[in-house]
């Protein structure tokens, strides 16, 4: 019995046999059979290089297999032909197993040339700082940083804000679950946790004529959290606390810029002019807010963390792609802890309130701890003015305040008119010290890139999925985003992934999440500012249907979980 054994410049080998039995390498070294008949017998093999057929002698390549195998044997030996020889007592097996390794070893040695090559092309090189610009100092801006830093080891990121400062004393108070939980994954969770306020649960009540007529629900949030499976990760230090805090922003931005490691660069009173692709990254024009004196600086990958009027969103992908306004507005108030009189419902620490009314919608909670300890109130009501004195680069919503006397009064005359109750709510406006009034925005979810110039721009947050706030979502989700996309960048580096690829799988991540938020937000925002009448009685009905079902409970499990 003779065979045959084909080699190209590959090192494929196969053996043929008078049968026309293909045997491979692989097959010959694993039989016990042909391993036995191959110490017995004496073959014939002829070696062709099948690049060229000519040759009279194996590729380079192989030769060296060749003569380790010849000499490892005493009893081979060659005739005089050079594109044969003879092998005897095993070397012949020997000699394969030699080629299936070898061939092994060019795999993985092609597999490395291969990543080095796209890391190369696509600029996600270990070898040298990942450069990122994140354009806004917002919860979200912020937040990424600490996640940049912690998911990429080698980085270089650059934080603007078109203000003179943090300004800490801005805004109001956010209701933080699913940031948490991501926070605590970056080892973050403190700088959550030790200025906020744990949220034990929602109370919702029926109110007209300035006084509370039913009470409709009740979501306990450590029993949400450990009745679902989306809970899970929202239970902390092994599944004894809810990931639930209300946390004053002004103390959350303090928090995560005191935070940031050195190696982060905070440039503040800075505003983007201008973003171009360039080489491998991309140049963008930075100015100076109080000499207008611009910077050009190039970047691997730039990042809009800058709300719902986003500049990165304008330069990136053009006009026309803003936020629509939701024909809602919200009036913050913020006052003193204490102020709030919850006598008549039992008032309780960490508990929630909410207030359904005619044609408004009312939310109460204590934000923050101990001397930081703020009450806060937000009504929300139906306006068709959308606010004239919009800014732009600001996220989640026009912080801007406007004359507190003006607003405090406009408050109260608005509580009254809906029928909000006189100790719970006007209460409150009444003792309010610092009021913002503003438009509620949302982006209609389409399925359009969030990533522009060759995945060197992308987007995240209000800035790209902007949502009502009637879930308390904006910033959770936004900060959700941050991990994910932090995550996704750091194992392209690791990697060798291309950029465009990676940031096409961030949207494919986040964008049904988000979209289901914003459309179930939406939805909410409509019915609990019902007008009044038939409809707001309707609306009352509802929920306390749905809330005998279970169903409000896991409506907020649903938009707190983590979905990365």
């Amino acid at each position: 019995m003779s065979a045959s054994i084909s080699m190209s410049t590959s090192t494929c080998v196969s053996l043929r046999t008078r049968s026309s039995t293909r045997i491979t390498p692989r097959s010959l070294a694993r039989s016990p059979t042909w391993c036995r008949f191959l110490t017995s017998s004496s073959l014939c093999v002829r070696i062709r290089h099948s690049s060229s057929p000519s040759s009279s002698s194996p590729p380079p390549s192989l030769r060296a297999v060749f003569k380790r195998s010849s000499s490892s044997s005493s009893d081979s030996s060659s005739d005089s032909s050079s594109d044969s020889f003879f092998t005897k007592g095993g070397s012949l097996k020997r000699t394969i197993q030699s080629l299936t390794a070898r061939s092994a070893d060019d795999k993985k040695n092609n597999a490395r040339s291969v990543n080095s090559s796209r890391k190369n092309s696509s600029g996600l090189s270990p070898s040298k700082p990942f450069r990122v610009l994140v354009v806004g100092a917002g919860p979200s801006g912020l937040f990424l940083a600490h996640a940049l830093q912690e998911k990429l080891t080698h980085t270089k990121v650059t934080v603007i804000e078109r203000r003179e400062s943090i300004e800490p004393e801005l805004g109001a108070g956010l209701n933080l679950n699913g940031a948490v939980a991501v926070a605590d994954k970056i080892k973050l969770k403190d700088v959550i946790t030790n200025v906020g306020n744990p949220l034990r649960g929602v109370r919702a009540y029926a109110a007209r004529n300035g006084r509370i007529t039913q009470q409709l629900f009740e979501v306990d949030v450590a029993t949400a959290f450990r009745s679902s499976e989306l809970g899970a990760e929202l239970m902390l230090d092994g599944g004894t606390k809810p990931a639930a805090y209300t946390v004053m922003r002004s103390d959350a931005l303090k928090g995560l810029a005191d935070a940031l490691p050195s190696q982060v660069e905070l440039k503040l009173g800075t505003k983007i002019q201008s973003i171009k692709r360039v080489g491998d990254g991309v140049s963008a024009t930075l100015t100076n807010v109080d000499n207008g004196i611009d910077e050009t600086r190039e970047f691997d990958l730039v990042v809009g963390c800058d709300g719902v009027r986003s500049t990165v969103r304008r330069l990136a992908f053009g006009d026309g792609a803003d936020a629509q306004y939701a024909g809602l507005r919200v009036l913050f108030a913020v006052a003193p802890a204490g102020s709030r009189d919850l006598t008549d419902i039992g008032g309780e620490s960490g508990i929630a309130q909410q207030f359904f009314a005619e044609g408004a919608y009312a939310l109460s909670y204590t934000g923050g701890i101990g001397e930081g300890a703020r009450d806060l109130l937000a009504l929300v009501y139906r306006s068709d003015a959308e606010a004239a004195t919009a800014v732009e680069d600001d996220e989640n919503v026009d912080w801007r305040e406007g004359s507190s006397g003006a607003l405090q009064k406009r408050l109260i005359a608005m509580c009254k008119k809906a029928g909000m109750p006189q100790n719970e709510v006007v209460a409150l406006a009444e003792k309010s010290t610092r009021l913002t009034d503003v438009g509620v925005y949302h982006h209609l979810p389409r399925w359009q890139p969030w990533y522009a110039m060759d995945g060197r721009v992308v987007l995240l947050g209000d800035a790209v999925h902007a949502m009502p706030p009637f879930l308390g979502q904006g910033a959770n989700q936004a900060m959700q985003d941050c991990y994910c996309l932090a995550t996704l960048l750091g194992d392209a580096l690791e990697n060798g992934t291309e950029i465009a690829s990676t940031l096409a799988e961030y949207q494919r991540r986040r964008f049904a999440p988000t979209a289901k938020v914003a459309v179930t937000a939406r939805v909410l925002g409509e019915l609990e500012t019902a007008p009044e009448g038939v409809p707001a009685a309707v609306r009352d009905v509802l929920f306390r249907v749905l809330g005998a079902l279970d169903v409000t409970a896991k409506v907020y499990v649903d938009g707190a979980a983590v979905r990365v």
